[in-house]
């Protein structure tokens, strides 16, 4: 393996040059340094940039090193296109668009066919790679593959997964022009969720699927859970929320909020599937479900406690839906983001009954 050492650039020409970029709310002054490093074998000089991108689920600048070379202009024959601000920011657009939709395919054919790995590790795995790959898209995977969890009952074909991936695309689109949502648990599964009852609509008065999906009076919750698999649902969304909570908090530079709860899922259920598979549904809906909540914005959820109350908060929110929606994609992502929300007006209604009852007690005693 080469060695490779960094020599002092001019700041002039490869110093902290600045550059103009779009982002979601326009345009914006982007900071790059880059950095000239030299092969000592093979004396090839090369350069490094170290600049940020604005993730797109609570639209945080994360760092990001990368190579030097950028895209301005596209030359065919003869014929020359200059990226400008606002054609970067239509490629942006069809490359989200492009990867929900391939994501979508990707987790719906490793979940429902060859290699039929489980809805939670099939979208995990999928993002993960788009994560390594391509981390400013790593939102839209998460769209694409959260709408892939659905199952083939939801889903019956190709042709309809290719209906439901439209609308998630169209769907997340607005969420991102309007800011719907910006720094909720459970952003991305409302998105697929609302997509997800959009398409079951269609589904359904075309026939193609049974109304029975939305749920069966006859099948509720005694007749659907037990104790035990309850209980490991909530404690795991509860743990893997607080776990990735502690992570984003105390890393010490920020970090994609969809990196750590997807990898912490991927992880723990490749070392929980070959031991535990009789609860391995119940608790894989509750690892999802925690991993949703943990890429709220740290501004909503400024501690580990707050993370792991969400958390809990969330696993029993999805208990209560769990008999309904069933095989529909967004609905641990939808269950993220009732017990999200539900936490934060329940923290918001303790912390004002605490400050009435400190001012009631000091004005008590001043008097």
């Amino acid at each position: 393996m080469a060695e490779v050492e960094e020599e002092d650039v001019d700041e002039e020409s490869f110093g902290a040059s600045q550059l103009r970029d779009g982002d979601r709310g326009g345009e914006k002054e982007e900071q790059r340094t880059v950095h000239r490093f030299k092969d000592r074998v093979s004396g090839k000089e090369y350069d490094l940039v170290i600049d940020d991108y604005i993730e797109d689920h609570n639209y945080d600048k994360i760092p990001h090193i990368h190579g030097s070379s950028r895209l301005d202009q596209i030359e065919v024959f003869h014929w020359r296109f200059t990226i400008t601000p606002h054609r970067r920011m239509i490629l942006r657009n069809l490359a989200d668009a492009f990867t929900v939709i391939s994501s979508c395919f990707l987790t719906f054919s490793i979940s429902n066919h060859e290699p039929f790995l489980s809805a939670v590790i099939s979208q995990a795995v999928v993002i993960t790679m788009v994560l390594v790959a391509f981390p400013e898209l790593s939102a839209a995977s998460a769209v694409g593959a959260f709408a892939g969890m659905a199952s083939s009952a939801a889903v019956i074909d190709y042709g309809w997964l290719c209906l439901l991936s439209i609308i998630v695309s169209i769907v997340w689109f607005i969420y991102n022009y309007y800011e719907l949502l910006v720094g909720f648990g459970g952003r991305i599964g409302t998105c697929v969720f609302a997509s997800m009852n959009i398409f079951s609509l269609i589904a359904m008065a075309s026939g193609a699927v049974p109304w029975s999906l939305y749920g069966d009076a006859k099948v509720l919750w005694s007749q659907q859970l037990d104790s035990t698999a309850a209980i490991l649902c909530v404690v795991a969304a509860t743990l893997l929320s607080g776990i990735s909570g502690a992570i984003r908090l105390h890393c010490g530079v920020p970090l994609n909020p969809i990196q750590v709860p997807t990898l912490l899922v991927l992880s723990s259920m490749l070392i929980l599937e070959p031991a535990t598979a009789s609860q391995l549904k119940q608790i894989g809906n509750g690892l999802a479900t925690g991993s949703f909540v943990a890429m709220a914005s740290t501004q909503h959820l400024p501690t580990i406690l707050d993370f792991g109350g969400a958390g809990f908060v969330a696993g029993l929110f999805f208990l209560l839906i769990d008999p309904f929606f069933n095989g529909f994609g967004g609905k641990d992502g939808f269950a993220a983001f009732g017990g999200f929300t539900t936490y934060m007006v329940l923290s918001k209604l303790a912390s004002r009954f605490y400050l009435r009852s400190h001012q009631t007690t000091a004005s008590e005693g001043s008097r």
